[in-house]
């Protein structure tokens, strides 16, 4: 579930990037917490196609926080 359109970007940048790094802390963030399925690379470009489709309808609603 997305909140906003922050958080909708937070996930296309975190989802989208190649290398992620994590923190000192382990398990933690909002990220940590997603399924496997939806951080898995193999599925990387539907989620992105997902997202940005997301973004897309929430434009055309007049969503724009």
């Amino acid at each position: 579930m997305v909140d906003n359109l922050a958080h909708l970007s937070a996930l296309e940048t975190y989802l989208g990037a190649a290398l992620r790094e994590r923190g000192p802390v382990r398990g933690l963030t909002m990220m940590a917490r997603l399924p496997a399925w939806m951080k898995s690379s193999t599925n990387r470009a539907k989620i992105l196609r997902s997202l940005r489709q997301l973004a897309d309808r929430a434009s055309k609603d007049g969503i724009d926080e």
